[in-house]
């Protein structure tokens, strides 16, 4: 199995200094936000971006810590964990704003759910069959390994290789081999799926 980094200090929960841990989330956060900015939060003005890398870090020392917390529970790799809740507070200030309609959705499980459109635009049939499908991908992602888990949750939020070795905090010479283990993992999902009678996506 490729081997995936170490989290960060501040990642543990039973650290006693809570000032020094939020100092050194926020620069993690910037540095991030920096390297790896989704393309969600490109297409923000800069204001709006500000305002949403603001709330993000917010997010996650609110409550003592609560979120940050929770990463010791997932057992994932640390960056794709953070890009993950990062990800999800995005979809929640563009949705409160209008401007996101259709969207790969992540839980920090790694378990995926694909959002379909609005309700009000499918009949009863085409929703029963996006709550299958649905679940049936989210099974077979379960089943594939850790990375391939990684890569498909980044590669279904559009970051390209380039960008996920920045989350993996790997050279860039490796984007190459990204793109084609993310190819790999694709075909062995569509394999588990087509097992599963699956073949439409």
């Amino acid at each position: 199995m490729t081997e995936l980094p170490s989290p960060p200090w501040f990642a543990d929960g039973g650290v006693s200094d809570p000032e020094r841990r939020m100092a050194d989330l926020e620069h993690y956060a910037h540095e991030f936000f920096r390297l790896c900015n989704p393309r969600l939060m490109q297409r923000l003005p800069p204001e709006d971006q500000r305002d949403l890398q603001r709330d993000i870090i917010l997010h996650f020392i609110a409550d003592n810590f609560r979120v940050l917390r929770q990463f010791r529970q997932t057992g994932a790799n640390f960056d794709a964990w953070f890009c993950t809740v990062c990800l999800n507070q995005m979809k929640d200030f563009l949705k409160k704003r209008n401007r996101y309609r259709q969207v790969v959705f992540d839980d920090p499980d790694g378990a995926a759910q694909l959002a379909a459109h609005d309700r009000t635009q499918q009949n009863p049939e085409e929703a029963t069959h996006r709550r299958r499908l649905v679940a049936e991908v989210s099974r077979g992602i379960g089943l594939l390994d850790r990375y391939c888990r990684l890569l498909i949750r980044l590669g279904g939020e559009e970051f390209r290789p380039r960008e996920i070795v920045r989350v993996l905090r790997w050279p860039q010479e490796k984007a190459k081999k990204v793109s084609d283990d993310l190819a790999y993992c694709k075909e062995k999902l569509r394999k588990l799926l087509a097992e599963r009678g699956i073949t439409d996506i």
